[in-house]
């Protein structure tokens, strides 16, 4: 399956500069990432996982570990594939300094 959509729609928001180390992730990886997960890491998707606000250290094991086929997601370990190291810390560190924002539960 091929994700073509437009990367400057899928551009996130300026990063804080205490993100951990190369929180700038390419575009055209964001943008892969966001078709599934959306552009502010909560997945709009009930079978989708939120990225935003994770803790770095997951995100990145987590793509390593689909990177290995440890962790086996056949979509997920097709992506992770060509994503070097360094992206893989790029986009744990993106996706970890979003903040997420709690709100009331909605109630029956």
């Amino acid at each position: 399956m091929r994700l073509e959509t437009s990367i400057a729609r899928l551009g996130l928001a300026v990063l804080p500069a205490s993100a951990a180390p190369g929180a700038k992730a390419s575009a055209a990886i964001r943008a892969q990432c966001a078709a599934r997960h959306a552009n502010n890491g909560i997945a709009t998707a009930t079978n989708m996982p939120n990225l935003a606000g994770q803790n770095y250290q997951y995100l990145l094991t987590q793509l390593e570990a689909y990177k290995k086929g440890t962790r086996t997601n056949p979509l997920m370990n097709e992506m992770a594939k060509p994503i070097s190291r360094r992206q893989m810390q790029d986009l744990s560190a993106c996706f970890a300094s979003i903040p997420i924002r709690g709100g009331p539960v909605a109630t029956k």
